[in-house]
């Protein structure tokens, strides 16, 4: 890898990040002190007296503040657990409390609801930033964490003044009723959720693809993507079917003909199963492309 440039895997790393926090952002913007308070000024003026309206702006404004002074709680609670299962779980539970807004009847119990949702999402968010930074220093590698992170925020941040925009123009035109887009800023935050664990964001990810992409891009050819989609699926193919056959290599090589000695030093050898073998299948057959086809399926020979 280049002096600060990122490698191919942290880039597809960084690409399914950046869409699963864009989404979050969505959520997000629901929230932020600002467009929360003239959520409840204009949706609840009427549902309650002036001075517990006020209280509640107040109190729904400020609650940012609020979740940057209890990081200190989350760091002690992240400590020892599963950083990436915990970061997940805060990040269902954010979209779910932003989506609890939807239902909030235009009374008090309604103004009471509100306030509590956007207050306890604000703490929820301040843990997702907390064991985020955590979940970062793993998976990227340090001479382009900035880089890759700073990004990631910017898109987050942009995510944010969309969806407050758009609560704004709402709440101003009064074209749908606001709440609508809690529900909908909520699902966008569950499809973030489910995004994001899907591929990328566990410590050491990049030394556990690492090989297995590489054995993909070979054996497709290099500069192929066709290849390296044919590749891919012939791969998946070959070891789903493999991990299933509880036969022994001595036995699947007789059954082709192969005869094979009962004893001898390879004795042992034989008496391994092919699912036990599976997972350095891949290898095999990029070892077997290398022989019969150096390019590749796809790949050309430069001249």
């Amino acid at each position: 890898m280049a002096e600060g440039r990122p490698s191919t895997l942290v880039e597809a790393i960084f690409r399914r990040e950046i869409f699963s926090w864009g989404l979050i952002g969505m959520t997000l913007g629901l929230v932020e002190g600002a467009t929360a308070a003239v959520l409840v000024k204009q949706h609840f003026g009427a549902a309650a007296s002036r001075l517990v309206v006020n209280l509640a702006v107040a109190v729904v404004s400020g609650a940012p503040a609020l979740s940057n002074v209890l990081s200190f709680v989350w760091a002690n609670i992240a400590h020892g657990r599963a950083r990436v299962r915990l970061v997940v779980a805060l990040q269902a539970a954010f979209a779910l409390l932003v989506g609890t807004i939807a239902f909030a009847p235009r009374a008090a119990g309604g103004l009471a609801l509100t306030v509590t949702s956007i207050v306890a999402a604000r703490v929820v968010w301040g843990g997702i930033l907390t064991v985020r930074a955590a979940v970062w220093t793993a998976n990227y590698p340090r001479n382009v964490l900035a880089r890759i992170t700073g990004r990631i925020v910017i898109i987050n941040s942009l995510a944010v003044a969309t969806s407050a925009a758009l609560v704004g123009w709402a709440l101003e035109g009064q074209f749908i009723d606001a709440r609508w887009l809690y529900g909908g800023g909520a699902l966008a935050g569950l499809a973030g959720v489910i995004a994001g664990p899907v591929l990328g964001t566990f410590p050491g990810m990049a030394q556990v693809l690492g090989s297995i992409v590489f054995v993909v891009v070979v054996i497709g050819g290099l500069g192929s993507l066709t290849g390296a989609f044919v590749a891919s699926l012939l791969i998946g193919i070959l070891q789903t079917f493999a991990v299933a056959m509880d036969v022994s290599v001595g036995g699947a090589l007789a059954a082709v003909g192969v005869p094979v000695a009962s004893g001898g030093a390879l004795h042992d050898l034989w008496k391994v199963t092919i699912a036990q073998v599976a997972p350095i299948l891949p290898y095999v057959l990029l070892v077997l492309t290398l022989i019969v086809r150096p390019t590749g399926l796809f790949g050309t020979r430069e001249t």
